[in-house]
């Protein structure tokens, strides 16, 4: 059995109950930056529509981590862009309109659906899906079959706002390097060490551990 299956039917059965081992630096989280923590306790995952684990992180883990997370937790999810080519802007933009129109919760999935589909090799293999979504028509095709009003979303788009929080993911990206996708950023200073973990409890657990950390 692969690591990472192995790892996705722990995370799958294990309950969200208190993790007694001690999270240690280098181990569980490395720090990623000697700036100051954010002043509110902040959970950023990183992720990319194009990735399979993510998909698997947002439809079937987040809805478990979610509630056990302190409520004091602002958490925030950015989109990466390592090619940074055309399609590949354009796909983490539509992250930035979906949170701008407050509709990422609905389009997210569908975005998914149609930037992921399943691979001939065999059941529950992926890969991208480089035919269906070519460009920001197509990217609004997706939203139109959403149930989401398209008619701004050039607007907003290239609004200053929307422009600005691409950078900003951008400049965090390589700021907190990351490598790898999900991945989580505590207070803007610590990364969670995936492969550290075991189950469902253990990483809230450690995301509310380490947000009151400074």
């Amino acid at each position: 059995m692969s690591k990472r299956i192995a790892l996705a039917l722990a995370l799958a059965i294990a309950p969200l109950s208190s993790w007694a081992a001690q999270f240690v630096e280098g181990t569980h989280y490395t720090v990623v930056s000697q700036g100051p923590a954010t002043e509110k306790p902040t959970i950023k995952e990183f992720f990319s529509l194009y990735c399979h684990n993510c998909e698997t992180m947002e439809k079937r883990y987040l809805p478990l981590i979610k509630p056990g997370l302190d409520k004091s937790i602002d958490f925030q999810q950015g989109h990466v862009n390592w090619k940074q080519d055309h399609i590949n802007t354009e796909v983490a933009l539509s992250l930035a309109v979906m949170q701008e129109m407050g509709v990422a919760d609905k389009v997210k999935k569908p975005m998914f659906d149609a930037l992921i589909v399943p691979h001939n090799h065999g059941p529950g293999e992926h890969h991208e899906n480089e035919d269906k979504v070519k460009n920001r028509d197509d990217i609004k095709a997706v939203f139109t079959a959403a149930g989401v009003d398209v008619a701004d979303y050039d607007k907003i788009a290239e609004s200053t706002q929307v422009k600005k929080k691409i950078m900003t993911w951008m400049l965090e990206q390589q700021k907190f390097q990351i490598q790898s996708v999900p991945t989580f950023i505590v207070n803007d200073k610590y990364m969670i060490n995936m492969g550290s973990i075991q189950t469902l409890g253990q990483l809230t657990d450690l995301m509310n551990w380490l947000a009151t950390q400074k």
